[in-house]
């Protein structure tokens, strides 16, 4: 199996995490998701990734128990890197699956062909080429339905 660098990190260009959460409805009950993304961002950007978990997982709760299907794939999607960040490769592969399914059920294509690629990139990175091609297979698919084409054609540069 490779050794996958333990220095990954979930990068978010500049503004984006701020765009995201200004995108959230203002009510004050939004306030409790506001800070778990930003404790998780803030522990991400100083290389904590134990704490970014714990933060992410708060904010997953949080998106399960407020119905919020579009903030929850992302959630699901900084836990697997998160869990990239700590070395647990078994443990993003399993996040990113679960963000794969979620998106799929939530009729997101473009968050499940995502997170089907980074399943697929992932597994192939430690070998499991059966997994790889069946997730990026569906990521493609996921694109696809989603009338996605610049998408699609990246997943079948990465598939071929």
């Amino acid at each position: 199996m490779k050794n996958l660098d333990a220095e990954a990190r979930f990068i978010v260009p500049e503004g984006s995490l701020f765009g995201f959460m200004n995108a959230l409805p203002a009510e004050a009950a939004m306030q409790p998701l506001r800070a778990a993304l930003l404790a998780a961002a803030q522990a991400s950007a100083t290389g904590e990734p134990q704490a970014a978990t714990g933060a992410y997982e708060d904010a997953v709760e949080l998106c399960r128990g407020r119905g919020l299907a579009r903030e929850l794939g992302g959630v699901l999607m900084a836990l697997g890197a998160a869990a990239l960040a700590r070395g647990a490769q078994e443990d993003a592969r399993r996040r990113f699956t679960e963000a794969a399914v979620h998106a799929e059920r939530a009729g997101l294509p473009a968050q499940a062909a995502a997170a089907w690629m980074a399943v697929g990139s992932l597994a192939a990175a430690v070998g499991l080429q059966e997994v790889a091609d069946k997730a990026l297979e569906a990521a493609r698919a996921a694109a696809e339905r989603g009338g996605i084409a610049s998408l699609r054609e990246h997943v079948e540069r990465l598939h071929s």
